[in-house]
């Protein structure tokens, strides 16, 4: 796990003055939790732009040892900050499932989710279905095309050397593991109760792996989400960064705004 210290000083602290108790407090620790890679490598110029306004913690999976989603939620669960300070978690992609769970448990601190191009249940995708009939631990030790890896992942116009970086990651991670996390998007299943937080979806709108229709499936979890659609492809955080963070941060600052309101 990797983690990212920005110090903060609010601009009451700036001009010696102690911060007001009757305002808000703002939500600057994100909790990030990657995509099926889940090495997070991927996500570290999105984190440069969030910068100082946002003190984001990377999550990590192994790249070698195989777990269930239960596993990867319970482990996640335990580095959750646990001295009452409050955090929202985002979640790219394949950990959705882990983040819809661990807001159902009703985490303490927990002030909001931000999922990206995200699902709540197995995406209808051809190819998600057509790997249940493939040996996908063999397939997934072989070298992966370049042209493919970029239309499915990237897209026409991805920042210079984004391919390179797919897949040298793409090669650090087992192919064993790799089969046994599309697995575990085949059979996942979550129980539907609603989750009453402040939420945020990024969606990308030539997404060849996740269908438009996933979007639907949060909102049977978060009725009140905000969905904002960006011009771009599945990693839209590695494509996009710094947009994205622009989002997020603007995300994380409405949360105190709001409550100072919801307090007036």
């Amino acid at each position: 796990m990797t983690d990212y210290d920005h110090p903060t000083r609010t601009a009451e602290e700036n001009h010696g003055r102690e911060p007001s108790d009757n305002r808000a407090k703002p939500v600057r620790k994100l909790m990030v939790l990657p995509g099926m890679d889940g090495t997070g490598l991927l996500l570290n110029p999105f984190i440069e732009y969030l910068g100082r306004r946002v003190d984001a913690q990377l999550f990590d999976y192994p790249t070698h040892v195989i777990q269930s989603y239960e596993e990867i939620i319970s482990n996640v669960e335990a580095v959750l900050p646990s001295t009452g300070e409050d955090f929202a978690i985002l979640a790219e992609s394949f950990a959705g499932p882990v983040a819809l769970s661990l807001a159902q448990k009703g985490i303490p601190g927990l002030r909001a989710l931000i999922l990206v191009v995200s699902f709540a249940a197995t995406p209808r995708h051809l190819l998600l279905q057509l790997t249940r009939y493939l040996p996908m631990d063999r397939l997934l030790g072989l070298p992966v095309p370049r042209r493919f890896a970029r239309r499915m992942m990237l897209g026409g116009s991805p920042p210079e050397g984004a391919l390179d970086k797919l897949l040298e990651v793409f090669y650090m991670i087992s192919p064993e593991v790799l089969a046994s996390r599309l697995d575990e998007m085949r059979k996942l299943t979550l129980t539907q109760d609603v989750i009453n937080l402040p939420a945020m979806y990024i969606q990308a709108t030539n997404d060849r792996l996740l269908p438009d229709n996933a979007v639907n499936d949060i909102k049977a979890f978060l009725p009140q989400i905000e969905v904002h659609r960006l011009d771009g492809p599945h990693l839209i955080l590695d494509t996009q960064p710094k947009t994205c963070a622009r989002l997020v941060a603007g995300f994380l600052d409405s949360l105190e705004y709001e409550e100072v309101v919801g307090q007036s």
